[in-house]
Parts: C-alpha cells; sequence; structure tokens
C-alpha cells in the first residue's frame, strides 16, 4: 500500500520561505573491525582522560593539601610570633615603669639631697655672718676701747703737756723776773 500525503504549512512566516532541498550526504564505509578499532581506541582514550582527570586531580589535592599544611604551619608561626611579640611588649612596658620609677626615685634622693645640701650651705653661711658679726662686734668693742683709752692718753698728755708748759712759763717768768 502506497500513500502520498501532502504537508501544507500553515504558518505565514514560512510561506515566503525557499525550502532547501535535502542533500544526500556521502557516507563513508568502513569495515567493522576497523569501526571495532576505532571504538576501542576511543575508549582507551576516554579511559586514558578519565586516569590523568583522576591523577591531576589527586596531584592537585595534594598540592592543596601541602599547601593548606604551609598555611597552618604560617598561621602557627604568626600566632607564636604574636605571643613572643605581646610577652616582649609586656615585659619592655614594665621595665619602661621600673625605669621610670628608678628615674623618679632617683630625681627625688637628689631632690632631697640638694635640699639638705642646702640648708647645711644656708646653715654655715648664717653661722658665717654670725661669726664674722661677732668678730666685728669685738673688733668695733676693741677700736672703742683704743679710741676711749687714746682719748684719755691723750687728755693725760695734754694736760701734763700743759703743766709743763705753764711750770716752764712760770720759770721763764721768773728767769725773766730776775
Amino acid at each position: 500500500m502506497f500513500g502520498i500525503f501532502t504537508i501544507v504549512d500553515k504558518d505565514p512566516s514560512k510561506k515566503d520561505k525557499e525550502y532547501s532541498q535535502i542533500t544526500q550526504s556521502d557516507e563513508i564505509l568502513i569495515e567493522k573491525q576497523e569501526q571495532d578499532k576505532y571504538v576501542q581506541d576511543i575508549d582507551h582514550l576516554r579511559n586514558q582522560i578519565e586516569i590523568e582527570k583522576q591523577k591531576k586531580e589527586a596531584s592537585v589535592q595534594q598540592e592543596l593539601e601541602r599547601k593548606q599544611r604551609k598555611i597552618d604551619d604560617l598561621n602557627s608561626d604568626i600566632e607564636n610570633k604574636k605571643i613572643e611579640n605581646d610577652q616582649r611588649y609586656e615585659q619592655l612596658l614594665d621595665a619602661k615603669r621600673e625605669m621610670e620609677q628608678a628615674n623618679k626615685d632617683r630625681l627625688r634622693d637628689l631632690t632631697q639631697a640638694h635640699e639638705i645640701e642646702m640648708e647645711r650651705r644656708k646653715q654655715d653661711y648664717t653661722d658665717k655672718m654670725d661669726a664674722d658679726q661677732q668678730r666685728f662686734n669685738e673688733l668695733q668693742q676693741a677700736k672703742d676701747e683704743d679710741a676711749r683709752k687714746f682719748e684719755e692718753r691723750l687728755s693725760e698728755l695734754t694736760l701734763h703737756h700743759e703743766k709743763i708748759i705753764k711750770e716752764l712759763d712760770q720759770d721763764q717768768k721768773i728767769d725773766l723776773d730776775r
């Protein structure tokens, strides 16, 4: 039985298009053994590709694990260094506090020593001034005493001299009278 059918396309956009003619393919005909060989080669290559993919994934996984260990080691080193640096920082702060306290103590001691020395020197100066004043007073008294004695002696000598002059004047008057 044979049938003839007519296919009508009712799509208006396709009306204007020309239908291309169906071209017959040029088939390459090969034998079954050759085809089996090609299929076997394809399967072998696919297996090789799969093996290489697995090797590459394993290699990548090993490299990833190695790098992760290295990252972990570096993070551990960073943490250890941070702890070490924090401890060193605390030690430096303690040393700084001790130095500052030592400087405060030293400054306080020096200030006290300075005040003691200033008091001693003030006392020495006061003692020296008192001694000088006492010496001045003694010398002033001695001077006054010497001046009084001098005045007394001067008065005595003046009186004695006047007496001698009077006597001489009298003697001279007697001699003149004679």
